[in-house]
Order: structure tokens, then sequence, then C-alpha cells
């Protein structure tokens, strides 16, 4: 599985800003479904790919989370439908695991910030 497909200053670019990140993600997504719908597969990898790589990089940075896991989810979703269709189930499990691997990693630093920006002292009279 080819796991970049943005360079990184183009990542940098995009991920910016929100709204050039939510159109440049909305586009890949229209362009893959283009190629998707017209049995051209290999041509909707690189849009897919770019959506996915783009929504990843928006689990740390987006102000919106549950939006920026749900891209992240349905982009994985895309991409591995994709690389199935085309007889890569190599590619597709590896990318369910990563995802998988990706959302925890991301719940875990979410949990662990939301315990050190906490009122502990709070807690800990709530608890008592």
């Amino acid at each position: 599985m080819k796991h970049s497909y943005l360079c990184p200053g183009h990542k940098e670019w995009l991920t910016s800003e929100s709204d050039r990140l939510d159109y440049y993600w909305l586009s890949w997504l229209d362009a893959s479904e283009f190629y998707l719908e017209s049995g051209q597969i290999e041509q909707a990898i690189p849009y897919l790919g770019a959506a996915f790589e783009l929504a990843e990089s928006a689990l740390s940075s987006y102000p919106d989370t549950q939006k920026a896991i749900s891209r992240f989810m349905q982009s994985s979703f895309l991409l591995g439908i994709a690389y199935g269709q085309m007889g890569d189930t190599h590619c597709r499990d590896s990318l369910y695991r990563y995802t998988e691997f990706r959302l925890d990693q991301e719940n875990d630093y979410k949990t662990r910030q939301q315990l050190f920006t906490c009122d502990h002292d709070q807690l800990f009279a709530e608890i008592q």
C-alpha cells in the first residue's frame, strides 16, 4: 500500500486552513466518485489516497473532532473498497489495520488530553 499521497509541503498548506482542507477533501472525493462510477478504479486511487491522507492530518488539527474522525473513516472505507475492487486485498487489509490503529491512537490522545486539562481538585472533591 502506498502510504504517502501528498508531499509534506502540500500537506502543510492544505491543513493550515480548515476551509481549504474542506474544499480539497470534498473535491477529491467528488473526483474519485466520478472515476469509480465509470469503472476507472486505478484513476480513483490517487484522489482517494490524497483525501485519506488529508483526513488523517485533520485528526489532530481540525476544529471539529467528530467531523475529522468521520471523514477519516469515510476516506479509509472508500479507499479500501477501491483496493478491494482492484483485487489488492493486502493493501485493503493493511489500510484498515492502520485506520484502526490511528483511531485508537487518536482516542488515547484525546482521553489523555482531557485528563490533563480537567480540574483535578474539583474532580477529586466530587469523588469524595
